[in-house]
C-alpha cells in the first residue's frame, strides 16, 4: 500500500515537473526573442540615427531637420551633437505603447559634444571673437563663470531653431540677460562691456561731440541714451503651464530654476521669457528749453562752452552741470529783458547756486568771473599780436605754412571763451585760453619773432592750476579719505595745502575725483630719504609691533624690543611686502628654518582670525534674536562684541605678523571668551 502511494506522488510530481518545465522553457524562449527583438530593434535604431533623415520617422521634426540640411553642421550626424543610451529606444517604445510618448522633439546637446576633438576643441581657449561686426565676445567668461548667478552652457545662446539657421545664436538672448533688470537707459554690465568707448566724432543736434571726452569726466550713458530696450523679459504664469500641468506650489529662487531649465534641461529662453528689444535708442535733447525759442541764433557760444565743443586744438570737455542735463532755464531762472543788466542777470544766477548746491556757491561762481575775466584780460594782448602778425605772413614761404593756422586757432578759442562767457564751463575755457597762448607762441617762433616762453598766471600754468583757485578755495577738501586698496587714511590738507602737491600728482586732469597714483607712486615719495615715519601711512602695524593699542595693553613684539626696526625686515624698494616676499630677510639673522616658522605663524594667525570672524558673526546672530523676542542685552555682550571687533581690526588691519605672540594671545582668548559665556560652537 505504503509503495503505492509513493507511486502516485512520484507520477504526479513528475506530471507536474513536465508542465512547469514546458511552461519555463516557453517563458525563456520568449524572453530571449523579446530581449533579442529589443536588442535588435536598437541596434537598428542605432545604425539608424547615423542617418538624419530617418530621425523624421518618430519625431515631428521637419523644421529641424530641413535648418539643419542647410546649416554649417550640415555633415555633422544627429548623434554626435545628441548622443543617447543604448536602451533609449526600449524606454521610447514602452512610452510609446503605454501613450506616454511625446513626438515634440527635445535634443540635448551637452558641452562635451560640442568641446570634444574635431568639433570645437579649444574654442573657450581661442580668446575674444568678433559677434554681429563691432561686438567683442568672450566665450570663456561666459561658459567657465557664473552669470548673474546662473551657469551658462553652449546651447543657453546657439538654440536649436533660430532666425531659419540651426544652432545659430539670435542677439534677443543677449538683450534679455544684459537688460533684465536694468535700470532705464542702462544695462546690466554696462554699455562699453559690449560696445567699447566709442571713437567716432558723432553729430546730434547740430553738434559734433566726442563720447570719450564724456566718459573721461564720468558722465553715465544713460544721462544722454535715455532709453536703450524695450521690453521687461517677463515671465507669464500661463508660459509654465504649456509644459506643467500644476505649478509646483514650492517656490524655487531664479537660480534655482535657472539650474533645473538652463543648466540640466536646455530650455530655450523664449519659451519662458518674454522678448527685450535694443537697438532702437531714444536720445536726449541737447536742452530742454531751447534758447532760440526766445533768442534766434545769438547764443550759440554759450551753448558750444557750455556743451564743450568746437575748440580749436583742445579736447571736448563738457561742462559738468551739461553732463547733468542742467538746461539753461535750471540756472537762468529770471526772465530777461532789455533792460537786464549783467549784474542783476547775475544776481538771479548766484541764488540759484545756493539753492542746489548750498551756501558758499555763490561766491565760488564770483569767482569764476573774476578769474575767467582776468585770463581773457591776459591773454587780449597776445591775441592782438596774433591778429597784426597773421597779416604779414607770407604764405609763399614753406616755412610759413600753417602758422597762419596756428594764430586763426589761438584767437578763435579767445573769442569763443570771451563770447560763449567763460563761465559757462570755466574748465574748458581755462584750457582754451592756455591753448591760445600756446598757439601764439609756437606761430611766433616760427616766425622768429620770439623764442621766449610767455610768462603765465597760475591758473594757465597747468592741467590741474585750476582746481584750487576755482573750486576748492571755496569748498574745500575732504581731511581724511580712506584708501580702500592701501588700507590706509590719505591725508589731503598735509598733502595738497602744506606740502603743495598739485592735484593732478594723485588726481586725473580729465577725470573729476579719479585717483590715479598708485601704490608704487606713493611709496616712490615715503620710501625714500632717511627721516620716514612709517606709522603715518600705518598706523595699526606701528601700533601693534610697538604694543600701543589703545583698547589693550599687550607687550611689545620681542624684535622691536630688540631695536629692530621697520627697515631691518622690509626692503623698501620692493613692490609688495608680505611673509612670502620678506622671509629671505628671516635667515640673515637667524637660521634657515625661520622662512618656514614666518609662514606657519601666519597660518595660525589666519585661522583664530578666521574662527574670530565667525564667532562674531554668531554673536550677531544671538543679539538679533534677543531683540527680536524683546529680551534685554546685557552690557556685558555688547562690551564683548565691541571688543571682539576691535581686537580683528587691530589683527587684520596690522597684519598679526607684526608681533605674533600678542596677536595670536588676543585672537584666541577673544575666542573662548565668548565661545564660553554665551556657548557658541567653536
Amino acid at each position: 500500500m505504503t509503495q503505492k502511494i509513493h507511486r502516485i506522488l512520484i507520477d504526479r510530481i513528475t506530471a507536474w515537473w513536465h508542465i512547469r518545465s514546458n511552461t519555463f522553457r516557453s517563458l525563456v524562449i520568449a524572453t530571449v526573442i523579446l530581449v533579442g527583438g529589443l536588442i535588435t530593434v536598437n541596434i537598428a535604431f542605432f545604425a539608424g540615427s547615423f542617418f538624419p533623415r530617418s530621425c523624421n520617422i518618430c519625431h515631428i521634426m521637419k523644421p529641424y531637420y530641413e535648418n539643419w540640411k542647410t546649416s554649417s553642421h550640415q555633415d555633422t550626424t544627429c548623434i554626435k551633437c545628441h548622443p543617447y543610451r543604448f536602451g533609449f529606444i526600449s524606454t521610447a517604445i514602452l512610452k510609446y505603447f503605454t501613450g506616454t510618448y511625446n513626438p515634440k522633439p527635445h535634443a540635448i546637446v551637452n558641452d562635451n559634444s560640442c568641446m570634444k576633438q574635431g568639433c570645437h576643441s579649444g574654442y573657450l581657449d581661442n580668446g575674444k571673437v568678433a559677434f554681429k561686426g563691432s561686438i567683442s565676445f568672450d566665450h570663456k567668461s561666459h561658459i567657465e563663470k557664473t552669470k548673474r548667478g546662473e551657469q551658462l552652457r553652449c546651447a543657453s545662446c546657439h538654440s536649436q531653431i533660430v532666425q531659419g539657421n540651426h544652432l545659430s545664436v539670435t542677439e534677443k538672448v543677449c538683450f534679455l540677460c544684459h537688460f533684465k533688470g536694468a535700470e532705464k537707459g542702462q544695462s546690466v554690465t554696462g554699455c562699453p562691456s559690449c560696445h567699447g568707448t566709442p571713437t567716432k566724432i558723432v553729430e546730434h543736434e547740430g553738434f559734433s561731440f566726442s563720447h570719450e571726452s564724456y566718459l573721461r569726466i564720468g558722465v553715465p550713458c544713460n544721462q544722454c541714451h535715455t532709453e536703450v530696450a524695450s521690453g521687461n523679459g517677463s515671465v507669464p504664469k500661463e508660459k509654465c503651464h504649456s509644459c506643467h500641468v500644476e505649478k509646483d506650489k514650492n517656490s524655487l529662487t531664479f537660480q534655482e530654476l535657472h539650474k533645473v531649465h538652463v543648466t540640466k534641461r536646455e530650455i530655450y529662453c523664449f519659451d519662458c521669457h518674454t522678448e527685450i528689444n535694443h537697438g532702437s535708442i531714444r536720445l536726449t535733447q541737447p536742452f530742454e528749453v531751447q534758447c532760440k525759442s526766445c533768442h534766434e541764433l545769438k547764443h550759440s557760444p554759450q551753448k558750444e562752452l557750455y556743451m564743450g565743443v568746437s575748440g580749436k586744438g583742445v579736447a571736448d570737455t563738457p561742462s559738468r552741470m551739461f553732463a547733468a542735463q542742467v538746461s539753461c532755464d535750471g540756472c537762468h531762472t529770471h526772465s530777461a529783458t532789455k533792460k537786464t543788466t549783467e549784474q542783476s542777470r547775475l544776481t538771479g544766477v548766484r541764488k540759484t547756486c545756493v539753492n542746489c548746491h548750498g551756501k558758499g556757491y555763490d561766491l565760488m561762481l564770483d569767482d569764476w568771473v573774476r578769474e575767467i575775466n582776468s585770463s581773457l584780460n591776459f591773454v587780449y594782448p597776445y591775441i592782438k599780436e596774433a591778429e597784426l602778425l597773421k597779416g604779414r605772413i607770407n604764405l609763399k614761404n614753406k616755412k610759413h605754412e600753417g602758422t597762419k593756422g596756428l594764430f586763426e586757432d589761438a584767437i578763435f578759442n579767445y573769442n569763443l571763451v570771451k563770447n560763449g562767457k567763460g563761465v559757462h564751463n570755466v574748465e574748458y575755457s581755462v584750457k582754451l585760453l592756455s591753448s591760445a597762448l600756446d598757439q601764439v607762441e609756437i606761430a611766433k617762433k616760427a616766425l622768429k619773432q620770439s623764442t621766449a616762453h610767455i610768462s603765465r598766471p597760475e591758473i594757465l600754468r597747468g592741467q590741474d592750476s585750476y582746481c584750487s583757485r576755482l573750486c576748492h578755495t571755496r569748498i574745500g577738501l575732504p581731511e581724511k579719505k580712506v584708501f580702500e586698496d592701501m588700507h590706509i587714511e590719505f591725508p589731503h590738507k598735509l598733502h595738497a595745502e602744506d606740502m603743495g602737491l598739485g592735484c593732478a600728482t594723485c588726481h586725473s586732469p580729465e577725470k573729476h575725483k579719479m585717483r590715479i597714483i598708485t601704490k608704487e607712486g606713493c611709496m616712490n615719495c615715503h620710501h625714500s630719504g632717511k627721516n620716514l615715519n612709517c606709522a603715518q601711512c600705518h598706523p595699526f602695524q606701528v601700533s601693534l609691533y610697538r604694543g600701543n593699542l589703545a583698547h589693550k595693553k599687550i607687550k611689545p613684539d620681542p624684535m622691536f624690543s630688540g631695536g629692530v626696526y621697520c627697515d631691518g625686515c622690509h626692503n623698501l624698494q620692493e613692490k609688495t611686502h608680505t611673509a612670502e616676499t620678506i622671509k629671505g630677510k628671516c635667515t640673515e639673522c637667524h637660521d634657515k628654518n625661520y622662512e618656514k616658522i614666518l609662514i606657519q605663524w601666519e597660518k595660525e594667525l589666519l585661522n583664530a582670525e578666521t574662527m574670530l570672524i565667525l564667532n562674531i558673526s554668531k554673536l550677531n546672530e544671538l543679539i538679533d534674536r534677543k531683540k527680536l523676542l524683546g529680551q534685554d542685552l546685557p552690557d556685558k555682550i555688547i562690551q564683548l562684541l565691541k571688543n571682539a571687533n576691535l581686537i580683528l581690526k587691530a589683527t587684520g588691519e596690522g597684519k598679526g605678523i607684526h608681533n605674533y605672540n600678542e596677536s595670536l594671545r588676543l585672537l584666541k582668548e577673544t575666542n573662548e571668551e565668548i565661545e564660553k559665556h554665551f556657548k557658541i560652537p567653536g
